[in-house]
Order: structure tokens, then sequence, then C-alpha cells
């Protein structure tokens, strides 16, 4: 069964369909909103997918772009600390070591 919702669908879909435990269903989606259920969709997931549709925000990114985003966050904020308790008086002899090495490591960009 095709049918068009009228609604724009975003990148998060995926993710809140896993949330409301309906993927894996036979059916797909068009990012103008046209939905294609195969059969074997009963009147129910239908209903359940069509009210997920009804409260999907289409701006809302995919939970895959945020972790990614998390991650480089991370990434980035992990030499600023390492370089600040590798500085303390009583810092761990592994931090130390390890912005040792760091800091030799750096020193081979760039030739």
């Amino acid at each position: 069964m095709r049918m068009k919702t009228g609604k724009q669908i975003g990148p998060s879909f995926g993710d809140e369909l896993v949330a409301a435990e309906l993927s894996g269903l036979p059916f797909s989606w068009g990012e103008d909103g046209t939905f294609e259920f195969q059969p074997g969709v009963t009147d129910e997931q239908r209903d359940s997918v069509l009210t997920l549709v009804s409260s999907h925000d289409p701006a809302r990114e995919s939970d895959a772009a945020v972790k990614n985003r998390l991650a480089d966050i991370d990434r980035a904020s992990i030499r600023a600390i390492r370089e600040y308790i590798a500085a303390r008086p009583d810092a761990p002899i592994d931090v130390v070591d390890r912005e040792a090495e760091a800091i030799a490591e750096r020193t081979k960009l760039g030739r």
C-alpha cells in the first residue's frame, strides 16, 4: 500500500523507528513523506508508523551525526586534559609519560 503523508522525513527517522521498536518492518519511505507498506504489515503496525511520522521533526539530526560531533569534542579535549594533569606536581607518572610521548610525536609533524 502506497501513501503520501504530506510531511517531510528527515535524517533522524530511522533512529525514531528503532526507539519505537518499528524497525525491520517491510516498508520504505521517501524524504517527501511517501510510504510504501508491503504485504505483511498489519494495520496496527502501519498506524504506529504513521503516528510516529506525525510527531517526527524533519530538522532533527540523526543520532550518528550527533555522536560523531561528540567524539570530535572528546578527542579535542583529551590533549588539554592530559596537559593540565601532567603539569601538576602530583600527576600520575603514566600521564606524564604519555604527555612526553605526545610532545615527541608532535615534533615530527610538519617536516
